[in-house]
């Protein structure tokens, strides 16, 4: 603008939403998932062709899917900014966002206890998501590692379960979760 010149041009193409990627993870089809930055919904990238499909808004809440992973069962695995909302997405199955059980995604709904992003989730070998969370602006103390029972939507939200309560990475295999918060590694036997 100083110097009343054009430093570059970018044509934005109809299907671009000119968001940043936010977060990714391997399909059970070869395809590639994830979110944009603030938008809530959700894509795939077919790596073959390139070829990028809008699949849709993830919940009714405003922000984006933070986290995100594919679970054993061949689901993807979504927590979102705002309110640390957990959703489930079965590619599989037709895209029909809702809150009900045969919604798809399903959104099972918030963390609650003042959590408000999600760092990290996984599904544990024992069918229950495992979430890492942190609070929104000082509405907590701490963040938090919470267990979800995606069958009945209760959280187990546990503050105190890491120092300073922030769970930064999650993983699971047949046996553990395991999982990194304020320097220190643990692994949960659930």
């Amino acid at each position: 603008l100083q110097e009343k010149r054009t430093v570059t041009r970018e044509i934005l193409t109809p299907e671009g939403d000119g968001m940043e990627i936010f977060t990714l993870t391997s399909g059970p089809d070869g395809q590639i998932y994830g979110s944009t930055y603030i938008n809530m919904h959700l894509f795939r990238c077919e790596p073959a062709t390139g070829r990028l499909t809008d699949l849709g808004k993830v919940t009714r809440w405003a922000g984006q899917v933070d986290s995100v992973s594919l679970g054993r069962d061949g689901r993807i695995y979504m927590g979102a900014y705002t309110d640390a909302v957990i959703s489930v997405y079965d590619p599989k199955a037709p895209w029909n966002p809702g809150l009900k059980p045969d919604s798809n995604p399903h959104e099972i709904g918030p963390v609650g206890k003042g959590q408000y992003r999600t760092t990290a989730n996984c599904l544990g070998p024992d069918g229950r998501i495992y979430v890492g969370s942190i609070p929104s602006y000082r509405s907590a103390e701490s963040g938090a590692f919470t267990i979800c029972d995606p069958k009945t939507g209760e959280m187990d939200v546990k503050l105190d379960f890491v120092k300073g309560g922030d769970v930064l990475d999650l993983a699971a295999d047949d046996r553990f979760v395991y999982g990194t918060g304020k320097s220190e590694f643990f692994v949960y036997d659930p």
